[in-house]
């Protein structure tokens, strides 16, 4: 008998070679298809925090322009040099903004963790979006801080751009 001659041994020997192979590539096109799966899932996952926090920006921003501040909102508020009671509640609304800006802290916080992600799944056009959000926090602070100071001025007449400039918490509306 010749150990070389072809028999039934050599023939499974190649079907199981076949079979591992079709396995194998089977395998491989699995793996791609989990893959783009957990990818998708990720872009779900990552879709829905954004859009919770899409729906919680209206929510914060009302919260942080409402016109209507009470004293306890800015009994903690610092005092200034020559600061009259008179000069505390005028002032007093504009710190309460930024107050609740500092409340609201971890939300702005989840902004700015998820903005990478965003952009990583979804595209550098994502950043606009988010830097619009960041502006409008930084100019609701930047006009607080300047209508306290502005408060603080016992010459400084209120005009209509003044009001308009920062109307949620402008003189007049209390």
């Amino acid at each position: 008998m010749n150990p070389w001659a072809f028999g039934w041994t050599q023939v499974f020997t190649l079907f199981g070679f076949g079979i591992t192979i079709a396995i194998a590539i089977g395998g491989f096109r699995s793996f791609e298809r989990w893959r783009r799966e957990k990818l998708e899932e990720r872009r779900i996952e990552t879709a829905f925090d954004a859009l919770t926090i899409a729906h919680e920006t209206k929510f914060i921003f009302g919260n942080i322009r409402s016109p209507f501040a009470e004293g306890y909102e800015w009994v903690d508020m610092p005092k200034w040099d020559n600061d009259t009671e008179d000069k505390r509640n005028r002032r007093g609304p504009y710190f309460a903004a930024i107050k609740r800006i500092n409340a609201n802290a971890k939300f702005f916080e989840r902004v700015w963790a998820i903005q990478p992600r965003c952009m990583a799944l979804f595209g550098q056009q994502v950043e606009h979006t988010f830097m619009k959000l960041h502006q409008a926090r930084r100019h609701i602070e930047v006009a607080a801080q300047m209508l306290a100071q502005r408060a603080n001025d016992e010459h400084a007449d209120d005009n209509e751009d003044t009001r308009t400039f920062f109307p949620a918490v402008a003189p007049g509306c209390f």
